[in-house]
């Protein structure tokens, strides 16, 4: 198991100091934050502000954090770890709702309260909430998180190394078994596991198709893969993701079985790249997501590839405790900023062909870009 940095009480406190002076710009009295397990995008915000986890898909928590007053936790799992997580007062109940609504009448009929749900917040319990407390008692700020979240730290950024380093190990080992012609899809994905498992990686998952269903962003859908034996000539592409640490990788890699693309695909792989290099290249503050996106997508228009994906996923998006904003998209508005950390990726294909996957991560800097995704690009 990989030792990894930690982040300090101290930085666990100032974070909640952050989100409490955008909840004075508000004029409001305190906020109440939502978290979900079974995805970090679900439980991401009320980690980032506790270092507590929802360990189940169905279990829940919010954080009531007031302007004045100390935090309150509240969660439906018998044993936190209370040497772990950053707050002292951890509530118990299976009614979570009614739990949060008894905290929040301790702060009187009166107090408002900014409502971070984002993923997180079940309809069902959102409904229940404000069956207790009177729903205009709260302004929805679903973003006032990742807002914070988005420009890392020291300590964030020591995390997201980790993580890149053990994402290109497992990536090393997909691309490895792919190479062989004779070995599955899923014994790809079953070195990456073992490698990245080991060295501390919570698998997000591995997208991917080959051969004839290349044309794929992935072939199956639970699991992601087919499972197909890998024949000679084969193009194969994997997007592979996970956490270290609570914190992201998410690269992708194409390839060919056996390691000799013929003249059509090399020139297919050598256009994904090109794309992302080009974006890579462009990457610095005060870009916004959607010139970004542009910049990736001329490169492919200029190479008469097809994007399949670029319309739904875009061409990249900010990475951390979760997918995070700027999106890739042609209408993101949002600007990069150093200290940000984003994917810039893509998916380009022609008829008869097949498709491929590029992805890589980045640190923005003041200067432009900073890899992180390390892996072999080329594999013939």
């Amino acid at each position: 198991m990989t030792v990894l940095p930690e982040i300090t009480a101290a930085e666990y406190a100032e974070r909640r100091a952050a989100l409490l002076r955008r909840c004075r710009d508000e004029g409001l009295d305190g906020m109440v934050v939502w978290a979900k397990g079974g995805h970090s995008d679900s439980a991401s915000d009320v980690f980032y502000l506790t270092g507590f986890y929802p360990r189940f898909n169905r279990s829940q928590a919010a954080l009531v954090l007031p302007l004045d007053g100390d935090p309150v936790l509240v969660v439906d799992i018998l044993d936190p770890r209370r040497d772990v997580v950053q707050v002292a007062d951890i509530r118990f109940a299976f009614d979570i709702a009614g739990a949060v609504a008894e905290v929040l009448a301790e702060f009187g009929a009166g107090a408002r309260f900014g409502l971070v749900g984002g993923p997180a917040l079940l309809a069902q319990t959102y409904l229940e909430i404000a069956r207790r407390v009177d729903a205009d008692r709260f302004t929805m700020l679903d973003d006032a998180v990742v807002d914070l979240r988005v420009t890392k730290s020291p300590a964030e950024l020591a995390l997201l190394r980790a993580a890149a380093e053990i994402g290109r190990g497992a990536m090393d080992a997909i691309t490895a078994t792919a190479l062989e012609p004779g070995r599955t899809e899923g014994q790809a994905v079953a070195s990456a596991y073992a490698f990245g498992v080991e060295r501390g990686m919570v698998p997000i998952d591995a997208m991917l198709a080959s051969g004839p269903s290349s044309d794929y962003y992935c072939a199956g859908q639970v699991p992601r893969w087919e499972g197909r034996t890998l024949e000679r000539g084969d193009l194969f592409h994997v997007d592979h993701a996970g956490y270290v640490g609570g914190y992201m990788f998410d690269i992708a890699r194409s390839l060919v079985s056996g390691g000799a693309p013929d003249p059509a695909q090399a020139d297919l792989l050598e256009a994904a790249i090109a794309a992302v290099d080009a974006g890579i290249a462009a990457v610095r503050p005060g870009l916004t997501g959607a010139e970004l996106y542009r910049v990736v997508e001329e490169v492919l228009v200029d190479a008469a590839v097809n994007t399949p994906q670029s319309e739904v996923f875009g061409h990249g998006h900010g990475i951390g405790l979760g997918f995070e904003w700027p999106f890739v998209l042609p209408f993101e508005q949002r600007r990069i900023e150093a200290g940000m950390t984003i994917s810039v990726e893509t998916m380009a294909g022609r008829s008869g062909v097949g498709a491929v996957y590029f992805e890589q991560n980045v640190l923005v800097t003041a200067e432009g870009a900073e890899l992180l995704s390390n892996s072999d690009v080329r594999y013939w």
